[in-house]
């Protein structure tokens, strides 16, 4: 008689018995969660919302430097405050309660004491910012530059002699015009960049002539520039000594940032 031989999963050897377990427990809880089971042995990574065949997210354009301008218009607006009696007087030796005050006329800021003695601050402009202030700069020295707009309501165009120079000249500082010889001294150590107007005009009065010195600093700082002049006497060094001493005093006193 043939004995048949029925095979039980409790028969099977221990490493198997392991492995039919952990397929069920997975199978299991796959089912569990509303997932199709991966058969055992399937390649990974083909379904369709693999990582692997996700579209890669959207590249952000590089945001625009924002455009940097230290001064606004409001700076220009009132312009004895940015050169005030007290300025004048500590330069000027005096007391501010013995200068006059003149009515400001436009962007310029006058002040007067004793006979025809005077300090002013004037052809005040703010451009839009530090590069195009410094291409207006340039116009002192070079006809050749397209002197741009201030964005102050000061003035139509940037203010400044602008005569016709070239390369020579301009490295040695000189301007000419077509009147006087317009010249200019480089000045270092004030502000971002200054020049102090040394041009002497020769007024014919008939009667004799008068040699008057320009005695003119200009002066820029970021995106701001101005002139300031001063006279306390006749001699034209301490003239030049009290204008770039009193257009140190106007920097020292800007708004910082």
């Amino acid at each position: 008689m043939a004995v048949t031989r029925s095979t039980s999963i409790w028969t099977l050897p221990p490493v198997a018995l392991a492995a039919l377990a952990t397929v069920t427990i997975v199978g299991a809880l796959a089912c569990g969660r509303g997932v199709e089971p991966t058969p055992v042995g399937a390649a990974q990574g083909d379904d369709e919302n693999s990582p692997t065949d996700r579209p890669d997210p959207p590249v952000e354009s590089a945001a625009k430097p924002e455009i940097h301008a230290r001064f606004t218009n409001d700076i220009a607006a009132e312009p004895c405050t940015l050169l005030t009696k007290t300025m004048v007087g500590s330069i000027a030796k005096v007391e501010a309660r013995t200068i006059n005050h003149r009515t400001p006329l436009g962007n310029m800021c006058s002040y007067r004491w004793d006979d025809g003695v005077e300090a002013t601050i004037g052809f005040i402009d703010v451009y839009v910012d530090e590069q195009t202030a410094q291409t207006a700069f340039k116009g002192y020295l070079d006809k050749s530059v397209a002197v741009p707009d201030p964005s102050s309501s000061g003035s139509s165009k940037g203010s400044g002699p602008n005569s016709k120079v070239n390369a020579a000249t301009i490295a040695a500082g000189v301007a000419n015009s077509a009147d006087v010889e317009i010249t200019f001294e480089r000045i270092a150590d004030l502000g971002d960049e200054a020049l102090f107007d040394t041009t002497v005009y020769v007024m014919d009065f008939g009667d004799r002539m008068v040699s008057t010195p320009a005695n003119k600093a200009h002066v820029r700082v970021a995106n701001f520039k101005f002139q300031v002049t001063m006279r306390v006497g006749k001699d034209a060094v301490v003239n030049r000594a009290a204008t770039l001493d009193l257009a140190r005093l106007v920097v020292d006193g800007l708004p910082t940032e």
